[in-house]
This record gives structure tokens, sequence and C-alpha cells, in this order.
């Protein structure tokens, strides 16, 4: 379907470009644990998290070692992201509910996105997608 909605935005990257847009908006299925198995403990379910948490965190580090301003930039809010205390709090809520740490963590993210995408300011709302 072609549409002649103009659609505004934040630019990653300096320039001009015209042409059509795919908006890609995914349906959301929650996230299953490695092999489908759902962990015997929230003790369990949080160590995962923690050690997901570690290795993401390791990974962000060293791109952005090797990163541009602009690139290093994006992954260090990603990493602000992955550190913040109220969303680790949020996600071990969620394993202590007795969710998967997958889970535990698709939903606080979805509730932080959607905390952004109600603000007033555009900006903030368009972080709602990252």
């Amino acid at each position: 379907m072609v549409s002649n909605e103009l659609l505004a935005g934040v630019s990653a990257a300096p320039g001009v470009a015209v042409g059509p847009a795919l908006v890609y908006k995914p349906e959301v299925t929650p996230a299953a644990p490695p092999g489908g198995q759902v962990a015997d403990s929230p003790e369990a379910e949080r160590r995962r998290f923690q050690e997901a948490s570690e290795a993401v965190a390791a990974a962000l580090s060293e791109l952005m070692a090797q990163a541009d301003d602009q690139a290093k930039a994006i992954l260090e809010a990603h990493l602000m992201m992955l550190q913040d205390p109220s969303l680790v709090e949020q996600v071990e809520a969620g394993i202590t509910a007795g969710r998967p740490a997958e889970a535990a963590v698709e939903s606080a993210v979805g509730e932080f996105a959607g905390m952004l995408a109600a603000l007033d300011d555009p900006y903030l709302k368009e972080r709602a997608a990252d």
C-alpha cells in the first residue's frame, strides 16, 4: 500500500534521503528460554539474567572500543539502559513472579518503552522504539 503520509523521525546520520519508507511493526511474541525449558527456580533465572547482562555489557564495551564517536554514543546509551537500576529491578520482580528471564526482560522493556511513548517530548517519544 502506497501512502503520501509524512513520517517524522530523528536522523541517525547527517544527509537527506528520499524514497519509499517501510514502517516495520513486528508482532511481539514472548521469548522462550533456550530449548523451550523454564528454569527450576527464580534463583536460576536471576543467575541466567545476570550472566546474560554481563556478556552483553562486555560485548558492548568491546564494540565501543572500535566504534567511531557517533556509534560509540549509541552503544553507550544501550549500555546505560542495560545497567539501569529501575529496569534491572523490574526484570528481577518479573523473575520473582515466576517468569523466565527472557519474558521478564521483554515485559520490563515494554513497560519502559510505553512510558517513553507517552511523554510529550518528541525526541523521547522516538526513543521508545530504541
